[in-house]
């Protein structure tokens, strides 16, 4: 197990992050396992789906997912009003450490499929429905 899965994180917050960040990173393993590990935590597919683009109808999962999203996507440089609303969501100072551990940990994983595209030994994740892809 990853020290970030033994972090402040709850497990749902563990697979939001992993999930939003494998599918920036374009990572089908990774989106494959996820999807798996995320269902076993007790998210819907349809849940799963709204995780990945970042429109979980959920106010502290909604604003890690986008958070995690901004961050991958500018490659450590996210969005300042995004960083605000992660703390006024009642995260803490080292959620934010964890947040950059978690997204580094998946990273380093989405990277490695990614560059050897080894086979993917889940139930392959559906592509996101066209109405919530971002």
């Amino acid at each position: 197990a990853h020290a970030i899965e033994n972090a402040r994180f709850t497990n749902r917050e563990v697979q939001a992050g992993y999930l939003t960040t494998s599918e920036v990173n374009a990572c089908s393993y990774c989106l494959a396992a996820h999807t798996a590990l995320a269902k076993m935590n007790g998210f819907s597919e349809a849940q799963t789906f709204d995780l990945r683009a970042g429109t979980i109808n959920d106010p502290k999962l909604g604003v890690l997912t986008r958070l995690t999203r901004s961050f991958v996507k500018t490659q450590g440089r996210p969005d300042a009003t995004l960083v605000d609303a992660f703390f006024d969501a009642g995260y803490a100072q080292a959620h934010f450490v964890d947040l950059v551990a978690l997204i580094s940990v998946k990273t380093l994983s989405n990277y490695l499929h990614n560059a050897t595209d080894l086979p993917v030994d889940f139930p392959a994740a559906k592509a996101l429905p066209e109405a919530i892809a971002a």
